[in-house]
């Protein structure tokens, strides 16, 4: 099974490969810790043998206490430091809060961090990204700051909720495994195209939040899905909605793309035209389309549409069953 393993020193390609190793996960680090960075010529073998690389920011286990001051730091040497390597803009670089932070802390110093880190991400022209524990990618969620979630391992963090797969993760830190003789983290995919291609820079029409300047269809598209998975996992409205399974599926694989979300609403279409219906998908992708500050109202808004699109086959169905005409079924 394709595995995603964050380490700390180089592992070569063909060890990488023999482990089904598709991607890495490797630190960038101040020049006070350069021992675990990862390498100009690490990251050229490693892009040329075909292996995805996301950077990660972590200098202290606990980097986010240190409020904004910190984070625009660490996100300029950050970006300083992707870009000696040629790390192509556009592409994720993670902020680590590898503890069990509170919301005390998070209040106090975490939210001040993340904030002024993504703000340096972006304005480098990387996008920000978040690995942390269940409640830390929650509240960075809701405040709207980063792209991109990756959930740590450690199952106690988070009150046990972080044992449970956070709704919206695209990697998740599962276990160790040795590989290369290096005791390294092995990470489940959540969302297939996690690593090189995990963020497009297509946008959706611009929101905006408060102090953060614009929203990208990246953003929008994530906490879309992440209520849609809440209601897949927790017996939410969408729960059970069998028809629709493999386009939600597929839309996992995607997320963040406008593209991919309106390709799948009209496979959806498709489906129930090619069933004899004859349904407009317009409503639903204008809903996609006009994503606003409230995700999760344009959210039920699309559920609704799926529930009368549900109806409508069912309809489709029944009429079949009890041998209705073409012309009869198109009038229903």
């Amino acid at each position: 099974m394709p595995i995603v393993l964050d380490y700390t020193y180089r592992i070569s390609p063909a060890t990488l490969k023999a482990a089904e190793v598709v991607g890495v996960c490797r630190y960038l680090k101040p020049d006070s810790a350069p021992e675990y960075q990862i390498t100009l010529s690490e990251y050229r073998e490693l892009v040329g043998a075909g292996i995805s690389v996301t950077l990660n920011w972590e200098f202290d286990s606990e980097d986010w206490l240190g409020g904004s001051a910190r984070g625009t730091s660490h996100g300029q040497l950050a970006v300083s430091r992707a870009k000696a390597l040629g790390y192509p803009a556009g592409k994720v670089i993670i902020g680590s809060a590898d503890f069990d932070m509170t919301l005390t802390q998070w209040n106090n110093a975490g939210h001040a961090y993340a904030a002024a880190f993504a703000a340096a991400i972006r304005a480098g022209g990387y996008r920000p990204g978040v690995y942390g524990p269940w409640d830390v990618l929650t509240w960075v969620r809701d405040a709207k700051i980063m792209d991109a979630f990756w959930q740590c391992m450690s199952r106690s963090f988070s009150a046990n909720r972080n044992a449970n797969l956070w709704p919206g993760a695209h990697l998740r830190q599962i276990g160790y495994k040795t590989v290369g003789g290096q005791n390294t983290d092995w990470n489940q995919i959540i969302i297939p195209n996690w690593g090189e291609d995990m963020l497009s820079n297509e946008t959706l029409p611009n929101t905006s939040t408060p102090g953060m300047g614009d929203r990208t269809a990246s953003v929008a598209m994530s906490d879309m899905w992440n209520v849609i998975m809440r209601g897949q996992t927790q017996g939410g409205p969408l729960w059970g909605v069998s028809p629709f399974a493999a386009l939600l599926a597929s839309a996992a694989a995607d997320a963040q793309r406008d593209a991919a979300a309106t390709a799948a609403i009209q496979a959806l279409t498709a489906m129930i035209q090619n069933a004899g219906g004859n349904l407009d998908a317009a409503p639903i992708i204008a809903a996609v389309k006009a994503v606003g500050d409230d995700t999760h109202a344009v959210v039920a808004a699309l559920q609704q549409q799926v529930a009368a699109l549900q109806a409508e086959l069912d309809a489709v169905k029944a009429a079949a069953e009890v041998g209705l005409s073409p012309a009869e079924r198109a009038a229903l």
